[in-house]
């Protein structure tokens, strides 16, 4: 929502998946109306409608060689992948200039890894080590 918002000049909306009733909760573009139907897709119309200058499109084609070819892109947003596709993908994008950003969230535990080519540099502006919690106590669980 926030790259089509910024006015890149397109985007590629992929997923395979179908909406299910568990995404109503963290998706809000998606209604119970939605259920079954392709999650690319049904976000694509939404994501459409909010910058006429960008131009969204859709795919919930296989990410292959043959895919990254015909798409070219200048960055790849990567979520939710199995780490054979985080692998395979990265190692294009890092072979062809596409900066590459993989995010992923499972319940409480997140990761973020991008490359941005041989060039990036990360400037530390005050040098104070990153901070870490543990996590103690957990009151509430929902489990399916």
């Amino acid at each position: 929502k926030n790259i089509i918002l910024g006015g890149v000049k397109s985007v590629i909306i992929h997923d395979c998946g179908k909406v299910d009733y568990a995404d109503l909760s963290s998706q809000y573009y998606f209604s119970e109306a939605d259920i079954g139907q392709n999650r690319a897709e049904v976000a694509n119309k939404k994501l459409s409608e909010l910058n006429s200058y960008v131009n969204v499109s859709f795919s919930s084609a296989v990410i292959d060689e043959t895919f990254l070819q015909e798409n070219k892109v200048n960055v790849f947003v990567l979520t939710d992948a199995s780490l054979k596709d985080e692998v395979t993908i990265g190692n294009h994008c890092h072979t062809h200039g596409i900066k590459y950003i993989v995010a992923n969230t499972k319940g409480l535990f997140g990761q973020i890894f991008c490359d941005f080519g041989q060039n990036f540099e990360v400037i530390d502006t005050n040098g104070e080590n990153p901070l870490t919690q543990i996590v103690t106590e957990i009151s509430h669980v929902c489990i399916k």
